[in-house]
């Protein structure tokens, strides 16, 4: 793959920050997406990424 070896952490918004994300995992880069707590577990853009929900408005999240 030709981007193996590379990480990504993408926060989760708008379409432009998934689908690149989607196509950067699709080339073998490593994708961590940090979303919201009660985001639904299932995005059709999720393919090959790593999912991590964190609450960055409280102390504990922050210090994730």
């Amino acid at each position: 793959m030709a981007l193996k070896g590379i990480k990504v952490v993408e926060m989760l918004g708008l379409a432009p920050g998934p689908l690149c994300g989607t196509i950067l995992a699709d080339f073998g880069a490593s994708v961590t997406v940090v979303q919201k707590i009660l985001q639904s577990p299932f995005d059709v853009m999720s393919n090959g990424k790593k999912m991590l929900s964190v609450d960055l408005k409280s102390k504990e999240g922050v210090y994730i």
